[in-house]
């Protein structure tokens, strides 16, 4: 495959994979820069890529849930004297 087949390929990949935009936005790296092996990577591992972020995406509603469930004990506390502020 030639040089100019390969970019079209990446360009392609990359206008149609938001999750890769946002993965590069997020590391600050150019979705240029990424080679032909690394696009590859990505295609095979998405079923694992979306369950992780779909696991993260759960613990952040969990974790939010446990602070709002705490966060009353804590104010109780800190009025107490408990804990320091």
């Amino acid at each position: 495959m030639d040089g100019r087949s390969e970019e079209n390929i990446n360009a392609k990949f990359v206008s149609d994979n938001q999750k890769f935009v946002s993965y590069c936005d997020f590391y600050d790296i150019s979705t240029l820069a990424v080679d032909s092996q690394a696009l590859d990577y990505i295609q095979k591992s998405s079923d694992k890529l979306d369950a992780l972020i779909t696991g993260y995406s759960e613990m952040g509603t969990l974790n939010r849930e446990i602070c709002s469930e705490f966060s009353n004990c804590e104010c109780e506390a800190m009025g107490l004297g408990l804990v320091e502020k």
